[in-house]
This record gives structure tokens, sequence and C-alpha cells, in this order.
């Protein structure tokens, strides 16, 4: 029986945790992820009281599809409390399930599912909503394989840097605690009023001035009605805060920097190549892969003609990119009804005969490239070509002509079919290296930015929902924290540094804290991940350009050719 209740647990812990040969395991991660995505997103609807008031019918709906995803939940949880005698991290202790139910991921799945059954039982308890604690269960489906090590390097970088971290934080502490005291001295007899509350009540005492303080410290000023001399304080306290801001933002940048160099070794040759594949046409010079073209047929000549190897492509490129940039600049100047009537009159027949010429030449580019997607050795095939980011792009530079062809002017959505043209920016990322060089970086570096921007994602949905616990009724707010959506774009403001809010009750003030220290290391993580991925493209091209003197063969005609990346080679 033992063996047998083994075996079980066994089975139902692979199924859990499941590896990524398990199809079924895989499949019931999957589903848990979408249940949290959907609890989340109906919990922040449910916060729009009008929305939920004016449709009863939607509320009964919301209640259903919460009762099902909690017993889901309630059964998953069960599930790993019963497998945790096989889980590697429990197995060893005296008592598992104990163990398991006390670890951070087992008390979050337990909040999660509490105050759902204790609301059943006792429906006239308040309690907070289950959705906060649900938000922390998104981090147990980003343990996957392929964003462990992308964690792992957050954890690293913090901890290697700590004691750097820790001094600047203690300097920030001083230095709220000095200049707060000097805008109390300054600020409280000051009676300037602003948005009908007066300065004297915001600098009362010196924890209220700590408040006000800490955010211009950050560099943001909400405030600016002081007085003669604190505006001699504020001066100084901007100096102060390009600093303050900037040491961990560097530190934690270049942390980054050093721990993706020792992660990779110093630094590959072969891994510092980016986007150079080595293939037969490598290896050859461009009047020799143009002949090639040409004998190869039709398909590869118009490949030849989209990279530019022949002086039609080349022209071919140019027309193209200035009819990029002048179909923008045309867009952007159409939306001035003065200026689109006398270039058109009412009916705008000047922008249209712009759209339906580029449209065209979009289309024809679009098709020639699917055509002559199998001569291009980046792509295996068309359909790898039609799924990929620049050729998504390219459709979505004219799908909106043809959809507003069929479709009409529809009120309401024509504006928003007009604005997809700006996509059509996208497209000069086929014929210049710097946007090409920005895709890399960011192909090189989607797991670590994947995590970072799914903490960020955690922190902005909880930190808004706090907001919203807290500060739905309070007056000085004006209702900015009536619903979590609301909440969601203030959030999002002061994630970025920028407080258009700031009279806050207490927890308000701390939560807000909370969102200070977060806002700069959501923003230093992909400074330092940008900055050591152009940095390893900068230095490659420079090895690749460097090698003039190298000596490399065409293997057609034997003449001296040199590579260069994104696949363009020219002749000595």
């Amino acid at each position: 029986v033992s063996t047998q209740s083994t075996w079980g647990r066994t089975r139902v812990f692979a199924f859990l945790a499941p590896a990524p040969d398990s199809r079924w395991g895989q499949y019931f991660e999957r589903t848990i992820f979408v249940f949290i995505i959907i609890n989340i997103t109906l919990f922040v609807i449910e916060t729009c009281e009008p929305l939920m008031k004016a449709n009863p019918a939607l509320q009964a709906f919301f209640d259903v599809v919460e009762v099902f995803t909690m017993v889901i939940f309630t059964t998953e949880y069960v599930l790993r409390l019963y497998a945790a005698a096989s889980d590697p991290l429990y197995r060893e202790c005296r008592f598992p399930r104990l163990r398991y139910a006390v670890s951070f991921f087992g008390i979050v799945d337990f909040l999660a599912i509490a105050p759902f059954w204790v609301d059943l039982m006792l429906p006239g308890v308040e309690i907070l909503p289950t959705t906060i604690f649900r938000i922390f269960r998104l981090i147990r489906l980003m343990k996957g394989e392929q964003y462990a090590p992308a964690f792992t390097m957050l954890d690293d970088v913090f901890r290697a840097k700590r004691l750097i971290l820790i001094c600047t934080a203690f300097i920030a502490g001083v230095l709220v605690i000095f200049f707060a005291t000097l805008l109390y001295y300054t600020e409280r007899y000051n009676p300037i009023t602003y948005e009908d509350i007066p300065m004297t009540y915001r600098f009362q005492s010196i924890p209220h001035a700590m408040w006000y303080t800490l955010i211009h410290l950050t560099g943001d000023y909400p405030l600016y009605q002081y007085s003669p001399v604190g505006r001699v304080v504020n001066f100084f306290m901007i100096c102060i805060a390009v600093g303050l801001v900037g040491i961990p933002t560097g530190v934690i940048a270049g942390g980054f920097q050093h721990m993706v160099e020792e992660t990779r070794g110093g630094g590959d040759d072969d891994e510092d190549k980016v986007n150079l594949r080595k293939n037969e046409e490598d290896l050859r010079c461009q009047p020799c892969r143009v002949l090639r073209a040409r004998a190869k047929g039709l398909r590869a000549q118009v490949h030849s003609m989209l990279i530019g190897d022949t002086w039609q492509g080349r022209l071919f490129v140019k027309c193209i990119t200035g009819l990029i940039v002048f179909n923008v600049i045309s867009f952007i100047v159409s939306t001035d009804k003065s200026v689109s009537d006398w270039f058109g009159g009412r009916n705008g027949w000047f922008f249209d005969t712009i759209e339906i010429f580029s449209a065209i030449v979009f289309t024809a580019e679009y098709a020639m490239r699917v055509y002559s997607a199998p001569e291009n050795p980046d792509y295996d095939g068309r359909w790898d070509y039609c799924t990929s980011f620049l050729a998504i792009i390219d459709m979505l530079a004219i799908a909106p002509f043809y959809i507003m062809l069929f479709v009409g002017h529809v009120s309401g959505f024509t504006m928003v079919f007009r604005a997809f043209r700006l996509v059509r920016l996208l497209k000069v990322e086929h014929y210049m290296e710097a946007f090409t060089a920005f895709d890399n970086v960011i192909a090189r570096s989607k797991y670590i930015l994947i995590a970072t921007s799914f903490y960020a994602l955690v922190v902005w949905i909880l930190s808004s929902s706090v907001f919203y616990l807290v500060e739905a009724d309070n007056p000085f707010t004006k209702e900015k924290f009536s619903s979590v959506p609301l909440s969601m774009f203030y959030c999002i403001l002061f994630l970025g540094g920028e407080w258009a809010v700031t009279e806050f009750t207490l927890l308000g003030k701390l939560n807000g804290i909370f969102l200070v220290v977060v806002g700069i290391g959501v923003f230093a993580v992909p400074t330092g991940i940008l900055f050591e991925g152009f940095q390893n493209i900068m230095e490659s091209r420079k090895k690749e350009l460097s090698r003039e003197d190298e000596v490399v063969k065409c293997v057609d005609c034997q003449r001296n050719i040199k590579h260069f990346l994104y696949h363009r080679t020219q002749d000595d």
C-alpha cells in the first residue's frame, strides 16, 4: 500500500510540475495560467460599479466563473499538498506537507482560495479580494526552464550589488529626513493653497513632509508652490535627485552587464557575431551572386534585387525608404483639417491618391518578399517568413487599406485604421541596420525582459488593487481610485516616476513608497540589459569591420571580398 501511495504521489507531482515532454502536465499548467488571467481580468472589471449595476446578468456570469475557477484552484492546492512528499524541495523534511504549506507558494496558494470559502460560509464577513493573492500565483507559472535562468540572474544581480544598494538606500533615507526637516521649517507657515489643500497642512510635521520629499528626490515635482527659501532647498534637492536615482540605476545596469559577460564565459566570438549566418552566398562577391541569381531563375533574381545586390535593387531600396517616410509624414499632415482641405478639398483626394499609390507599392513589395522567401537563408520557406516579425509588419502596413476598401468609412473605426498606417515606419527595419540591431538585442535578451516585465506586471496590478482598496473613499483623491482600471492608469504613471496624485492616506503612502523603490528597479533592469546588448552588437560589428586586411576569396571568381553583418557584402 505504501509503495502504491508513493507511486501515486509521484505521478501527481510529475503532473503538477511537468517536464517539457509531459503533454498533459503542460496543458494543465497553461489552463491554470489562463484561469488566473481570467480571474484577474474579472476582478478588474468588477470594480467598475456603474457597469456592474447596469448589467446584472454580467455580474451573475462573473459569479459563476468565480465559483468554477475557485473549485479548480482548490483542487490544485489539495493535490499539491498531497504530492509535497514527492517534491525534491521537501521530501527530505520530517513534515513535507507542513513545509510546503508554510512556504512562499504554499501560503500564496492558500490565501488565494481561503477568502473565497470564508466569504461563502460567512457572507457577512468582509475580507480582501482573493485576486490580490492570485496575482502572486502567476510567479509559479514563470518557473519553467526557459525563464528560470532569467529569474536566477535577476536575483544574482541584486545579491551581488546588495552592499552598494543598501548604502544607497541608507543615504537616501538620511537625505529624505534632512530635506524633510528643512521643508518643514520653511513651509509650515506657507499660506498658499493648491488643489484646496494649504501647504501648511502638507508640511505640518516632519513625517508629513517626508512623503513629499521622497517624491521630489525621485525627480518629480507635483508641488511647486513653495516659499522663496523652500525653492532654494528644492534647488539642491533637484541636484541631488539626479545622483540618487542614477546611482542604483547604474549599479543595477552594470551588474547585469557583468553577469551576462560571466554567463557567456567572457564572450565567445561565435556568439558575438550577431545575425551573421555563414552560408554559401556569404563566400561570393557581389557580381558572382548576381550572376548566380540570373542562372537560378526569376525567384533568385527577385531576392537579389530586394537585398540590393543589383543597381535596380539599390534604387528600389532608396525609393521604398523614401516612400515610407513620405507616407508617414503625409498621414500626420492629413490630420490637420485646414491642410487637408487646402491640398485636396473636403474629400482629401491628394492624400487618398498617396495612400492608394503607397498601398499598391507596399503590396507588390510584400508579394515579392513572400515569393522569394525560399531564396532567403534567414528563413526556412515562405511560412517561416510569413510568421516572422518583419513579415507581420509588412502585412499590417497594407491591411488597413484593404479593410477600409471593403468595409468603407465606418464611423469610429476609420481613424483607428488610418492610425495603423504608422506601422509602415517599422518597415525601415528591412533597410536600416540600427533598427535590426535593436530587434536583435530584444531577441537575445527576451527571457530576462519577459521576466522583468512579468514582475512589473505583478507589481502594477497588485499596487493598483491596493490603491483601490485604501484610497477609493479618500476625499482628497477625488475618485481617482474608485475602480481598479482607474488605479492602474495612475499606477503606471507612478512606476514611471510621475506622481500626478500625492494626497494619500497612510496606507496609500506606504504603497507609494513601495512603488518608488520598485520603479527604480523596473527601469534599471531593462536599461542594463539593453546597454549590454547594444554594446555587444557594436563590438561584434567593430570586429567584423576591423578585418579589412583579411583576404577572403570568392568561391567562384577568387576575387577578394570582405564580410559584413546582416548578409551584406562588398568587393575590396
